[in-house]
């Protein structure tokens, strides 16, 4: 499956953000994509963890000559994390996605810190 240029810098900005390979974060993305389509197969939507619920709806197909397109639906409700962290993002408050990145940030430094002492 060939990416587009938005969806390999998503995969990338990803992939620096949790310290896990572009492949591996790649691979999860295939596996969602999978997950999705199983679940509306089965009638069902798809809870995405610290993101939300994804519901798709075929609508029918649209057609250009030969070319055949499915039109789908969709519909999104964001997690109660996405809700809270937009929530003070707007308030000018300090995300809980802020605070996780400082603490991860001062562990790891206290980490080299400790194996620089050594």
């Amino acid at each position: 499956m060939k990416l587009t240029t938005d969806e390999n810098y998503t995969i990338e900005k990803i992939s620096l953000l949790s310290g896990v390979s572009k492949e591996n974060t790649r691979a999860v993305f295939e596996n969602l994509l999978n997950l999705i389509v199983i679940n509306h197969t089965n009638g069902e939507s798809t809870y995405v963890p610290f993101m939300g619920e994804i519901n798709l709806i075929y609508r029918g197909n649209d057609y250009h000559g030969f070319y055949k397109k499915a039109i789908i639906e969709s519909d999104f409700s964001p997690s109660e994390e996405i809700i809270r962290n937009i929530g003070q993002i707007e308030d000018g408050e300090e995300t809980d996605i802020e605070k996780v990145f400082q603490k991860k940030l001062q562990n790891s430094l206290s980490e080299k810190l400790e194996s620089f002492g050594k």
